[in-house]
Parts: C-alpha cells; structure tokens; sequence
C-alpha cells in the first residue's frame, strides 16, 4: 500500500502537522498517510519503523515552518548539522532513494537555500513548494491532494457533504421567522398600550423597590458572559470572546491542544473563541471554544484552522 509520509519538527510546526494529518485522512485511507505521534506505539524502534515506511513511502511531505533550518539542541549546535537528527534522516533517506519529496510552508516560511543545508539534503532547495498560508491555504491543500493522488496512482475519497441539520432546514427556518416577529409584535403592542396610557393621563405603575431593576457591574458581566459565552454573530461587551471562522473544514475542536478530539466543524462556521490563546509549548495557538455546544467543556482549535473577525 503507497503511503505519504508527514515530515515535521515539534517545535516548529506540530500544530499544523496535526491539522494536515486529520485533513489528508479525509481524502485517503488512514492507513496511507503516516506520522509518528499517531503512527509509533510506545517501545517500538522509532528509528526501524520510519526507515520501515519510507519503503512503501510514495510522497514524503515536509512541513517547513519559520525556525526549521535554524532549529537547536539542549547544546546549542543546529539539529540540521547532526547525522543522528530524525527529520534529516527522514528527508536524506526520501532523496536518496528517489522518493519525490514535496516542501510544504507554513507561518510565513521561505524554501532553505543550498548555503543553509548539509550535504545530503542540498537538493531539498529545488524542490517545487506548496504555500499552506491565509488566503492560499484551500488551494495549496488542493495542489497537495492532488499530488497526492498522482503519486498513489489512485483518485482521492469523495467526501460526503454533511447533511443539514433540521433546525436549519428552511420550513424550520420560515417557522422560526415567524415567531420573531409575533414576539416583536406583542412587545410593539405593549409598547404602544403604554404610550397611549401615559399621553391619556394615566400614570404609568411604579415598580416596588423589591421590583427596582439593579444595574450590573462590570465584573458582573465579565463573570456573566465566561459563565455563557456568546453563541450568535455579535461579540460580549466586555470583550472577553471573539469570533473566527473556520477556513479548513472539517477541523477538528479538541479537549485539550493535541488532544482527543471532541467535536468537528464540519463547515465553514464562524465559532467564537476566548480572545487569548493558549501556547501549546512550540506548536502554535490554540484557541478556547464553546462550538462543542454548553453540554460539553470548552475545547481547543489550532491557529492554523481559523481566521479570526475583527
């Protein structure tokens, strides 16, 4: 079975090797795109089994961030410069052996230049890159695709469109249109019922003190809207949420960064996020959010799979 081989370096771009993983799995069986975090069982030869799968490896892909080349050990020294590094030995064994090798570039990475590479990844730099970036990332996932599927010699899975859900569907809709505007019509009617009161002469009740509305502070507020984060387009006034959109569905809303996944967006959704992220040790952002619906705990979503909206 050819497979495609996700090459990347935890401290530079685990995030988005996580999201690309999930995304590929869509499109391919998942026993054909491998990475070693999903891949390697504990006490296996970390070493044995990637050599292993870059025997029926059809494509290796290398994920490039913004500090690859320059990337240190605990001493100080380039991990690039050391024989025993598992990303140069992945990329050198990919090159030795013909395997077509496809450079992918994330946070605003450039292509490493002969100069920065040893002597058995020089030819790295005349590969063709793929730009996985802002308003390019769905169409560098599609060129990726469908290398891919030149490589495998095999058409890609079609992917099923998720099904509306009832409460979105249009009769549902037209019922829910007309509520809204019996609700804005009795309270219309009140309003009315009220004004005419007061320019007859008849005075308006008076509420009781028990009855005397009570202002909210702002800490109340706060508190208020972390207990209930905003589910509609507008955003809280205390600015502790704002919105994002999805730009990569499905994407995955997981328990915790790199963890178990929860929940999907499984369409471009707008989602509301908690303003401040959360640094997943060199992996990126990962964002705090209520998509997963109030039942469940607030999850996390990748940098990578969101725009966020001003």
């Amino acid at each position: 079975m050819k497979k495609a081989f996700i090459s990347y370096r935890r401290q530079d771009t685990e995030g988005y090797a996580h999201s690309l993983h999930d995304r590929l799995r869509i499109n391919f069986n998942s026993q054909q795109i491998f990475m070693d975090v999903d891949d390697i069982k504990p006490g296996d030869d970390f070493v044995e089994i990637l050599k292993n799968n870059l025997k029926d490896c059809a494509v290796l892909i290398v994920l490039i961030g913004d500090r690859w080349v320059d990337i240190k050990n605990s001493r100080g020294e380039r991990r690039l410069d050391n024989p025993d590094d598992f990303v140069r030995i992945e990329v050198a064994t990919a090159l030795g052996r013909g395997i077509p090798v496809i450079p992918v570039l994330v946070k605003g990475a450039s292509m490493p230049t002969k100069d920065e590479l040893p002597e058995n990844l020089k030819d790295l730099s005349q590969r063709q890159a793929i730009l996985l970036t802002g308003a390019s990332y769905d169409h560098g996932i599609e060129q990726l695709v469908s290398s891919i599927e030149r490589y495998f010699g095999s058409q890609r899975r079609s992917v099923v469109p998720p099904s509306t859900p009832w409460y979105k569907n249009l009769f549902f809709k037209t019922i829910w249109v007309l509520l809204v505007v019996f609700i804005a019509l009795v309270f219309l009617g009140a309003i009315i019922e009220e004004y005419e009161k007061v320019t007859n002469g008849t005075p308006a009740p008076t509420l009781r003190p028990a009855e005397q509305p009570t202002a909210q502070t702002a800490s109340e507020k706060i508190r208020k809207a972390e207990a209930y984060p905003p589910t509609s387009i507008l955003t809280d006034d205390s600015k502790t949420f704002q919105l994002a959109k999805v730009i990569d569905p499905p994407s995955n809303i997981r328990a915790k960064p790199n963890g178990k996944v929860i929940c999907q967006a499984t369409s471009s959704s707008i989602v509301t996020v908690k303003r401040t992220a959360k640094i997943a040790s060199n992996s990126g952002k990962w964002y705090e959010t209520n998509f997963c619906g109030k039942d469940k705990l607030l999850g996390y979503i990748h940098e990578s799979q969101i725009r966020l909206r001003k």
